[in-house]
């Protein structure tokens, strides 16, 4: 795999199983009153904000975008921290491990992790569908005896069920 002289590649990225997730909703355990009678757990959940967790499959295929790539396919796993402070906007914190398959039949280990903000909408009560932009950074740690830093920049289109 060649570095191309510092030009950043914008790479869509698709989840292989539409980024299904276990999605654990932040509670909290205070806010009970009789304005609130489901306290302020309740009112997160009903209302779509808070934190949440979700850890999702991911594939994608950078040929169909570049087709100079020299990455043939990718498939891996994320965890991703989401804060909501409205119903259909999250801020984003994601960190992964993805196997790339190179054109030379290789293939290299990716960690990254990276930031971004996302817009989602409730389909139904455990059902949701989104769209998000990040940007981070990751590593290559070893590839033919060399360590190679890289920028990450994406985009994601995602459905979500939630379990709890």
């Amino acid at each position: 795999m060649k570095p191309r002289g510092g030009a950043v590649r914008l790479t869509a990225v698709f989840s292989a199983l539409g980024a299904a997730a276990a999605a654990a909703q932040g509670s909290a355990a205070d806010g009970a009153s009789a304005a609130d009678p489901g306290g302020t757990a309740e009112a997160r959940r009903k209302h779509g904000t808070g934190i949440s967790v979700t850890f999702s499959a991911d594939a994608w295929m950078p040929k169909a975008l570049d087709p100079d790539s020299d990455v043939a396919w990718a498939a891996g796993t994320a965890a991703q921290l989401s804060w909501a402070p409205f119903p259909f906007v999250r801020a984003l914190a994601r960190a992964g491990v993805t196997s790339l398959r190179l054109e030379s039949s290789e293939s290299v280990l990716y960690v990254g992790g990276a930031a971004g903000l996302g817009f989602t909408a409730r389909l139904f009560e455990r059902l949701s569908a989104g769209a998000s932009v990040f940007a981070g950074l990751g590593r290559i740690p070893e590839y033919n005896g060399d360590s190679y830093g890289l920028y990450e920049i994406g985009a994601r289109l995602e459905a979500s069920f939630r379990l709890t």
